[in-house]
């Protein structure tokens, strides 16, 4: 486990890969992997923990899970992770999804 190697809390993981998407509201899971073990330098990290982090974090309400394409993508549902207040974003997974496509087939 990550936060056993690195001695980091659950937020401080949740935070880590909340920022590892940058800018974006959503990434595809390998995206957002890659830059979280580029963000980590060098701490192990494998697909498996990963996963799991993203599944907790799914159910404090932190990201949502969608496919874009064929792909395994999350969106970010806060800004930063703070224990005492949380921005939740307000939206629709779906809407979110159908805006991005729309604009990748326009761009095509």
């Amino acid at each position: 486990m990550i936060s056993a190697a690195t001695n980091e809390t659950e937020t401080e993981i949740d935070r880590k890969i909340i920022w590892a998407f940058g800018n974006a509201q959503i990434q595809s899971e390998a995206t957002l992997l890659f830059k979280l073990r580029a963000m980590s330098l060098g701490v192990p990290l494998d697909h498996e923990t990963f996963l799991r982090h993203l599944g907790e974090m799914k159910g404090k309400g932190y990201v949502a899970p969608f496919e874009f394409n064929g792909m395994q993508c999350w969106r970010k549902l806060v800004d930063d992770i703070d224990e005492e207040d949380i921005d939740v974003h307000e939206g629709d997974i779906a809407h979110v999804a159908a805006i991005v496509e729309e604009q990748v087939l326009s761009n095509q």
